[in-house]
């Protein structure tokens, strides 16, 4: 009653308008404020802070002037239906490949932001943090191991970006790979490759045995884009 008589406004600011701070709306279901909160803290727990921000609705392969522009508005759609069926699909791994600047990345991080924003965890690497990561791995006590591997093995999906940029370690670089690969195939994990490479200069690279096991066409889909660097024309 004294701030009232003072004048002070004493109404209640709330933070949601449509909840009213209450987390649910009025069937029930959690409000948009709690899944933005939840996507969130499941970004910084998978460590996906950093992922570009690029989205399906990004897509304007349709007006751009390039030579694949028709062909990665097919990949766009392709990737969507991924995410659509991401649990009854039978892909366990897509490779894209191709020379640099053609949208691989794009459509890899799309993917990743669409499927973030349906609360599924993504750990998102380069070629160059992975390496390091498995180095780190390799040289770590056991009860450290643990933490450094979980993110990259057991999330929904993984993607590995830039493949062949990093330096190749000898015990590390092609054996932890064909492990991290066989183990999420094994346990139905989904990934996405990109690379500069083709598949060829990558089996000379890696091995047949783990590129062949990336690439099995029981599970696997492979795409060699080819086109005009977009980053010289955007």
């Amino acid at each position: 009653r004294v701030l009232k008589k003072l004048g002070a406004d004493v109404s209640v600011r709330y933070r949601c308008g449509k909840c009213r701070d209450a987390g649910f709306d009025k069937d029930g279901d959690p409000c948009e404020c709690v899944k933005a909160q939840f996507i969130e803290m499941l970004k910084k727990e998978c460590g996906a802070e950093n992922i570009p921000p690029f989205t399906f609705a990004d897509d304007r392969s349709a007006s751009l002037d390039c030579s694949q522009k028709e062909e990665l508005g097919l990949l766009y759609k392709r990737f969507r239906q991924f995410c659509d069926g991401f649990d009854k699909t039978s892909v366990k791994v897509i490779f894209l490949c191709g020379k640099p600047g053609i949208g691989k990345s794009s459509l890899a991080y799309a993917a990743a932001n669409e499927l973030l924003s349906r609360g599924r965890s993504v750990c998102c690497v380069t070629a160059f943090e992975f390496n390091n990561a498995m180095l780190k791995y390799h040289t770590s006590p056991l009860a450290a191991r643990a933490a450094i591997m979980e993110p990259i093995t057991d999330s929904d999906l993984l993607i590995i970006d830039d493949l062949g940029t990093e330096n190749v370690l000898r015990n590390v670089t092609c054996e932890y790979l064909y492990n991290v690969v066989d183990s999420r195939i094994s346990r139905g994990k989904k990934t996405i490759v990109t690379s500069n490479l083709t598949p060829e200069a990558l089996m000379a690279r890696y091995g047949e045995r783990t590129i062949s096991r990336m690439l099995n066409k029981s599970y696997a889909k492979a795409y060699l884009l080819s086109g005009d660097n977009l980053r010289l024309r955007v």
